[in-house]
C-alpha cells in the first residue's frame, strides 16, 4: 500500500489473502478491516506519546480498545500495560504437548527430519515450540496423537492438578476441545473413571477427535450443562476451566481484541461463580476442586475464588502437589501467568480443597 506502482485493493486482496494462508478465516477478516480503515482514514499524524497519553498511546500505537486501554493503564500502570499490549501483538509459536514420555524421540526426531526448528518451552518440559504458522495436521506425530496443541502455560495448569497416582476420578466440567482432560488422561491408567463433559455439541464434537486419536476411548463425554450436572456420583478431581474473556490469549486470537466488551468480564465472572458453586457440588470429600482460566482479569479470577471462600467453608486453598517454574506460583498458591513476564498465554489456576467431613 505504500508502492505507488500497486493499486490499493490489489494490496489489500493480498494480505488478506496471505494473513488467511496463516492465520485462518479469523485473521483474514481482521486483516481485511484493519486496511479498509487505513485506506480510509490514513495515518493519524503525531501519534501521543506514552508519557503525554499512555491510553492514547496504547490506542494508536499498539492497536488496543480504548475501554482496555483505559482499564489496564488503571490497574497496572502505563509501563506495564504497554508491556502486555506488545506481548500480545506478537505472533506466538505453534506449542505442541508431548502426551507419553516415550513419545517424545519419535515427536523429535521427525521434526528434525523435516528441517522443522523446535525448542522446549521454559515453562513446561512436555511443550515443544514450533515455528508459529506451523500447521500440526500435517505431522504424523499430531495424526497418531503422539502430540496436541497446547499452550505451555495451559499444560501448567494440568500440572496444579494432584499426582495421578493420588487421583482416582476425574471429572472435567467444561471439557472441550479436551486438551487439559486429554493430557490428565493420557498420565497414568489408575484413574477409576474419566469424565468430560460440555454443553456445545460443535466443541464435544472436537473432544471426541482428540480422545480418538490420542486413543483414548476410556474417557466418557457427555454432553451437559455444568450449571445443571446430570450426575449422580461425586469425583475425586473436578476440573472446571471456566468461560471467559480470554484475554490472556491475545496473542493467538488478534480478533479478541475487538470481540470482547467491557460489559463481558464482569458477566463471565459472576457465571463463573455459578459453574464454580455447581462443580464444588460435585466434588468428594477431601477431593480436589481446580479452577482456571486464560484471562488475566481480575473480576474472572481473584473476585471469583475469594467470593466462592466467603460462602463455603468446606474448602480451602492450598498450594500445588509438585514444583511448578520459579515465579509462576504465588505465596497463596495461586497460579498467575501474565503475557508481559511469562513465554506463552495467560493463565490463572487454583486448587481447592475439599475438608472431609469427620
Amino acid at each position: 500500500m505504500f508502492l505507488t506502482s500497486v493499486p490499493a485493493h490489489a494490496a489489500v486482496n493480498e494480505a488478506v489473502r496471505l494473513a488467511r494462508r496463516r492465520g485462518g478465516e479469523s485473521a483474514s477478516r481482521f486483516t481485511n478491516a484493519i486496511l479498509r480503515r487505513y485506506l480510509r482514514e490514513g495515518i493519524p499524524a503525531g501519534l501521543p506519546a506514552l508519557e503525554d497519553d499512555p491510553v492514547g498511546h496504547l490506542v494508536a500505537e499498539e492497536s488496543c480498545p480504548r475501554w482496555l486501554a483505559e482499564r489496564w493503564v488503571k490497574r497496572l500502570g502505563p509501563e506495564t500495560a504497554r508491556a502486555r499490549r506488545v506481548a500480545s501483538n506478537r505472533t506466538p509459536p505453534l506449542a505442541l504437548r508431548v502426551l507419553a514420555e516415550g513419545s517424545r524421540e519419535a515427536a523429535q526426531q521427525e521434526l528434525r527430519a523435516r528441517e522443522i526448528r523446535f525448542a522446549q518451552s521454559e515453562l513446561h518440559r512436555d511443550v515443544l515450540l514450533l515455528p508459529g504458522g506451523t500447521d500440526p495436521r500435517t505431522l504424523e506425530s499430531f495424526t497418531r496423537g503422539d502430540v496436541i496443541v497446547q499452550d505451555p502455560s495451559a499444560a501448567l495448569v494440568t500440572s496444579m492438578a494432584d499426582p495421578p497416582e493420588r487421583t482416582t476420578s476425574l471429572l472435567d466440567l467444561c471439557a472441550a476441545p479436551g486438551g487439559k482432560l486429554i493430557a490428565l488422561a493420557s498420565q497414568s491408567e489408575v484413574f477409576g473413571i474419566v469424565v468430560g463433559a460440555d454443553r456445545s455439541p460443535s466443541r464435544l464434537k472436537r473432544l471426541l477427535e482428540n480422545r480418538a486419536r490420542a486413543e483414548l476411548g476410556r474417557v466418557h463425554v457427555l454432553a451437559m450443562d455444568a450449571l445443571a450436572p446430570a450426575l449422580n456420583r461425586r469425583f475425586q478431581t473436578v476440573l472446571l476451566d471456566a468461560p471467559c474473556s480470554g484475554l490472556g490469549t491475545m496473542a493467538r486470537h488478534a480478533d479478541l481484541r475487538w470481540r470482547i466488551q467491557p460489559d463481558d468480564i464482569p458477566r463471565l465472572g459472576r457465571l463463573a461463580g455459578s459453574l464454580l458453586a455447581s462443580a464444588a457440588e460435585l466434588v468428594e470429600d477431601g477431593g480436589l476442586l481446580l479452577y482456571s482460566t486464560c484471562t488475566t482479569e481480575p473480576e474472572e479470577n481473584d473476585d471469583v475464588i475469594y467470593d466462592f471462600l466467603e460462602t463455603r467453608d468446606d474448602f480451602a486453598r492450598e498450594r500445588p502437589a509438585r514444583p511448578l517454574p520459579v515465579g509462576t506460583v504465588e505465596e497463596s498458591g495461586t497460579l498467575r501467568l501474565v503475557p508481559e513476564v511469562h513465554p506463552g498465554d495467560g493463565a490463572f489456576a487454583v486448587r481447592l480443597r475439599k475438608r472431609s467431613t469427620p
